[in-house]
């Protein structure tokens, strides 16, 4: 089944399989509804709006993943983030995280998102390792950074402070 279709095509599927799925569930829960009536109508409503519900994720998920290339793969395990790689690695406990910022591909460096903890250390992590989308899935639980923030960093193409907030820093007085 699988070489029915191109490489490039599947991986384009795999990027968005989750909006494909909540799209095909609104389409279906809607086409229930329009054709039922009563208890099972309002039931067909709420499965509607929960594959519209999916797919707005799979949609913000498929823009955050990448194609690939990048060096690496990222974990999430109870709460820790892990990237390790053919150069090194590390982890982040997500509870004790201080910061999380995103920089573009500049010179020799790839793009990547540095994620730094309490004690200042720091996570560096390519944006094509492979299951990077856990790393999407880890920060948006934060509090104050919305899915949609974090999934707009990369077509920005500046270095960026996403967690916390800059206005949300303390300020040091001199």
């Amino acid at each position: 089944m699988a070489e029915l279709f191109r490489p490039e095509a599947r991986a384009a599927l795999a990027r968005w399989r989750e909006l494909i799925a909540g799209l095909a569930l609104t389409a279906l829960a809607a086409l229930w509804a329009w054709q039922s009536w009563g208890l099972l109508r309002w039931v067909a409503v709420a499965l509607a709006l929960a594959g519209l519900a999916i797919a707005l994720t799979g949609f913000q998920r498929g823009r955050f993943r990448n194609p690939g290339g990048g060096l690496g793969v990222v974990e999430l395990d109870e709460g820790r983030l892990s990237w390790l790689g053919p150069r090194g690695g590390g982890a982040v406990a997500m509870g004790e995280l201080a910061s999380l910022d995103y920089h573009p591909a500049e010179g020799l460096a790839p793009e990547h998102w540095r994620l730094r903890d309490k004690t200042g250390a720091e996570l560096t992590i390519p944006a094509g390792a492979a299951g990077i989308e856990r790393l999407f899935d880890a920060c948006a639980a934060l509090p104050g950074l919305s899915p949609a923030r974090l999934a707009s960093a990369q077509r920005r193409g500046l270095p960026v402070r996403l967690w916390p907030e800059p206005a949300a820093l303390p300020r040091r007085l001199h």
